[in-house]
């Protein structure tokens, strides 16, 4: 009776602890989440300007508030870093005078040349940006800026293709615009002859005002390091956005930010691997905590017999405590060899995800363009016989180039989806590096 009594007391005890510690679970992330919340309220607040009018990388939104890549990505360095930011959206120029005058702390999105360098301080690239040269359709061919000596072309003012075709001393007639958005209506409508835009912003924009008269000839005539600039000499500040950049590239959550405004225009698939890591996150801690409950009462059963082999489990114990002390040992190591390749294979992501996403948003225009140039090269093959076309007989060509696009978009895809699914290629890396080092060593 003694001995039962001990034992019930025993399970009650138990049972309070469980409880109070799974209280202590839902209620420690509250009063850390209000540190941080009093911590940051503390801070100071860092004034961030951005151009109102360059999307997807920053603008203001229908609903009048600051939206795009920059903002999503300042947004999450502040809170890894534990800063209040503030942003102030105008025109680009007008951000540049706020930045040299002091009105503002930071730009969150300028192209590197060395003469701004000379002007501003600029942190780490947070990504490439590719500028192109947009036409209307029926305009002549050029391959590059030179070609444009002569010619009307609309660029954004103060922006950094303004700066570099100035610097270069470019004798074409160079029409100045408050944005690349009136750059490419300028051209749309006559004004001007050729607009040199970025690439990502340029395609964005014919995109949304469905300018469909304009398209891009020369797909890169200059390629710039998109930073964050901060008044010079201003280091401390400029550091804390290039630790809370490298932050979230280890942690993939710049990557999700990149891949939603950058990334390839396309649905993204579900597939069974986010499935189960859902299905996880849900079930996995209710699994634990019916199976913890279950141990704990199957424990209390069986403590009376176990109790003549106390010494026996904690020699086995302390031997399987050893052992899993190593494993975690090795484990360790590994762990820093995977974090330094996740670096490399994010680098080698990123540089592969440009020239794809190009390739998967520009095939789907391609097949439309071919789909309505077919129905006239039929008519007229109709009418007048077989001809050549692109040095091969139409009636070869018609069938061949439906295939050929079909090939490419297949191919982005299939490289969309390679580059996607990291963990494998990674350990397929991991295991020839490993290899490479056994044979090495």
């Amino acid at each position: 009776m003694d001995s039962n009594l001990q034992w019930q007391r025993l399970a009650q005890m138990l049972l309070s602890i469980a409880v109070i510690a799974v209280l202590f679970s839902l209620i420690a992330p509250s009063l850390s989440s209000a540190g941080n919340d009093r911590a940051q309220k503390s801070a100071p607040i860092i004034i961030v300007g951005g151009d109102r009018d360059y999307p997807p990388y920053e603008f203001i939104d229908k609903d009048g508030n600051p939206a795009g890549y920059n903002v999503e990505l300042t947004r999450a360095i502040a809170e890894v870093m534990g800063m209040q930011v503030e942003f102030r959206l105008g025109g680009w120029s007008e951000m540049r005078t706020a930045l040299q005058t002091g009105k503002i702390d930071v730009l969150q999105g300028m192209s590197y040349s060395e003469e701004r360098a000379k002007e501003v301080d600029f942190s780490l690239p947070h990504t490439i940006v590719n500028h192109a040269i947009f036409a209307r359709r029926d305009s002549p061919i050029v391959n590059s800026l030179d070609e444009l000596v002569g010619r009307g072309v609309a660029i954004h003012r103060s922006g950094i293709m303004h700066d570099y075709l100035v610097h270069k001393g470019f004798r074409g007639r160079l029409i100045l615009t408050d944005t690349p958005e009136d750059a490419l209506r300028a051209v749309a409508s006559g004004k001007s002859d050729y607009a040199v835009v970025a690439i990502v912003p340029g395609m964005y924009i014919i995109r949304e005002l469905k300018l469909t008269n304009l398209v891009p000839i020369v797909r890169n005539v200059a390629t710039h390091r998109y930073c964050y600039a901060v008044g010079k000499g201003n280091a401390e500040l400029i550091s804390r956005f290039n630790e809370g950049l490298a932050i979230l590239k280890k942690t993939g959550q710049y990557q999700t930010i990149y891949n939603k405004w950058l990334g390839v225009l396309e649905p993204p698939e579900i597939s069974w691997r986010h499935l189960a890591k859902y299905g996880a996150i849900v079930v996995g801690p209710l699994v634990l905590l019916l199976g913890g409950f279950a141990l704990w009462s199957r424990t209390l059963h069986r403590q009376v017999a176990l109790r003549t082999a106390d010494l026996t489990r904690e020699i086995a114990e302390r031997r399987q405590v050893e052992e899993e002390l190593r494993l975690n040992q090795q484990q360790l190591v590994q762990a820093d060899k995977m974090a330094a390749l996740g670096v490399l294979v994010s680098g080698v992501a990123h540089e592969i995800n440009n020239p794809t996403g190009l390739i998967l948003l520009e095939v789907p225009i391609l097949k439309r363009f071919h789909a309505d140039a077919a129905r006239v090269l039929e008519r007229y093959y109709q009418e007048n016989g077989d001809f050549s076309c692109g040095g091969l007989p139409y009636s070869r060509m018609r069938e061949e180039i439906p295939r050929s696009l079909e090939k490419l978009q297949d191919a982005g895809k299939r490289i969309k989806r390679i580059v996607d699914d990291e963990p494998a290629w990674l350990g397929s890396l991991a295991l020839t590096l490993e290899t490479c080092a056994g044979m090495l060593g």
